[in-house]
């Protein structure tokens, strides 16, 4: 046979499953209070901007956010100027063959005339 629970065991039992029916209800009172619903509303918008401002200043993640987006449009600039530079210094070349070309084709028509 089985072992019967004592009167104040069995009571103990049944205050121990009130009082957490009653947190229970009160808990529930307290998240659907409209009040409540909105400061949690506001709570999880400002999390979610604290993740998101934690990316964008490269907290979470230096190798991105802005001072990663500035670096690398800084070398990105170097190299562009760099760019810049060599085919300005290119165009001059071609520019003196053009020319160079154009004297040739100009004495070639000359002698071909005489």
């Amino acid at each position: 046979m089985t072992k019967h629970r004592s009167a104040s065991l069995l009571l103990a039992d049944a205050l121990a499953e009130v009082e957490r029916l009653q947190i229970k209800s009160q808990q529930e009172t307290i998240n659907k209070d409209p009040k409540m619903v909105e400061l949690k509303r506001v709570k999880d918008g400002l999390l979610k901007s604290v993740v998101k401002l934690n990316r964008q200043m490269g907290i979470t993640d230096p190798n991105k956010g802005w001072q990663a987006t500035i670096n690398r449009y800084q070398n990105e600039i170097v190299e562009l100027t760099a760019n810049i530079d060599a085919g300005a210094n290119e165009l001059l070349g071609v520019q003196e063959q053009i020319s160079e070309v154009k004297r040739q084709i100009h004495d070639l028509e000359s002698e071909l005339v005489n």
